[in-house]
């Protein structure tokens, strides 16, 4: 999983990687999420559960399941803006598959180190913010 501020660098990211050997390997999740990709795999998404409750009626949620799915099931890396990166978002997704890259934290692993400082009196959580 990659954390991003922007969709704008979210798309550069994918991009990226699509070039270097990761193409058909990348999710994107964010706020709106009407880019081609996240609209076929939510249209799988919504055949595959058509009739069961899985399928909410909100659009916003069932599109973050449908992108979770195929993160969880079938994509290697996963690529999320804040709107889109909740924490109850990725409940279903296993800690085995959330990596970190060296100089980066994900948002638990920042998480955790703010409550760490601030439990060891550090000054504030601001001291544990990643780059």
């Amino acid at each position: 999983m990659i954390f991003t501020e922007s969709v704008r660098t979210q798309r550069y990211l994918a991009e990226l990687l699509a070039a270097n050997g990761y193409a058909g390997d990348v999710v994107l999740l964010n706020g709106q999420n009407n880019d081609p990709d996240s609209r076929a795999i939510y249209e799988d998404w919504r055949a595959r559960h058509r009739g069961t409750d899985a399928i909410s009626g909100s659009r916003t949620a069932d599109m973050k399941a449908a992108i979770v799915e195929a993160f969880r099931d079938r994509k290697s890396i996963l690529i999320a803006t804040e709107s889109g990166a909740e924490a109850s978002t990725f409940s279903s997704v296993p800690s085995s598959s959330i990596s970190t890259f060296p100089g980066t934290r994900s948002a638990s692993s920042s998480a955790s180190a703010a409550a760490t400082a601030m439990v060891r009196g550090s000054t504030s959580p601001s001291s544990t913010s990643s780059t």
